[in-house]
């Protein structure tokens, strides 16, 4: 409903996307605990949001329709190839990312695009909409409401889940103002999205300890500004958004620092919301 809310033709395209990659893991015959937890689709779900705005197709497009469910059959296949490539590592969108920004790099759709306007400021609603707008970006919808949608819906099974997204994406919306970020770039959200992710991921992998918060942050900080540092770079030479790349590389060094037996930092022995990691803890 929230990403309807923000754009009908998305929405429709990413529950295209998440059917088309768990119909294709069940017809593989993948893990079923891990397809009726969701894992095989949300890929899927990403691959629809990502082809609904950047294929440059009218909405209602039976090609842009094509393009994403078979898109998405790809990210099951791949996301249970990746799973022991990437170790005790989780796979996090790395197999989004593979299938929508190779499909992206064909067509280029951010070649030429005209920067934000360095001058603008941010309005004081804006300040206060911008957390919001991340987490919607993360579904590729720069829209404050849609984001206080997917808040309030993930609130309803984990609060503390909800407030790590919501913090995490002001951390990153605060990141970016200090490193001179456009003001659009932080209204619609940009800077938000992938810390967000970022400082779920900690909060749902490690037991809630004042050293996984301050890992929550520092993780949302780094995500930020290596969004920052590579954003750029990726659409002059590729054309290309740069999606969710940094949260996969923050989330998995952030993941990988429990082997290094910091104070505080505990991974939770069957990873959930962060209410049950306590409970289980």
């Amino acid at each position: 409903a929230a990403l309807v809310y923000g754009d009908p033709w998305l929405g429709a395209l990413a529950a295209a996307g998440t059917a088309s990659a768990t119909a294709t893991a069940r017809v593989a015959g993948l893990d079923a605990a891990a397809i009726s937890a969701g894992l095989y689709g949300y890929n899927g779900c990403l691959v629809g949001c990502a082809f609904a705005v950047f294929l440059g197709l009218p909405a209602g497009s039976p090609a842009a329709a094509a393009a994403a469910v078979g898109g998405a059959a790809l990210t099951a296949p791949l996301a249970a190839a990746l799973k022991p490539l990437c170790g005790g590592v989780p796979q996090w969108t790395w197999a989004f990312n593979t299938i929508a920004l190779a499909s992206l790099a064909v067509i280029r759709p951010l070649a030429g695009a005209p920067p934000a306007d360095p001058a603008a400021a941010l309005s004081a609603v804006e300040w206060v909409l911008s957390p919001l707008a991340g987490v919607a970006q993360i579904f590729v919808v720069g829209d404050a409401v849609s984001g206080a949608m997917i808040l309030g819906a993930t609130a309803l099974y984990s609060p503390a889940c909800a407030v790590a997204a919501a913090y995490g994406s002001a951390v990153g919306a605060g990141t970016g103002y200090l490193l001179g970020a456009p003001a659009a770039e932080i209204a619609t959200g940009l800077w938000g999205f992938n810390p967000s992710l970022t400082a779920l991921a900690v909060s749902v992998f490690y037991v809630p300890s004042a050293g996984a918060a301050a890992l929550a942050t520092g993780g949302a900080v780094a995500t930020a500004a290596v969004f920052g540092g590579a954003k750029g770079a990726v659409a002059a030479s590729l054309g290309i958004p740069i999606a969710t790349l940094p949260f996969c590389a923050v989330a998995s060094g952030c993941h990988l620092l429990s082997h290094a037996n910091l104070p505080g930092l505990v991974l939770a022995a069957a990873p959930h919301s962060p209410e049950k990691n306590v409970a289980a803890g």
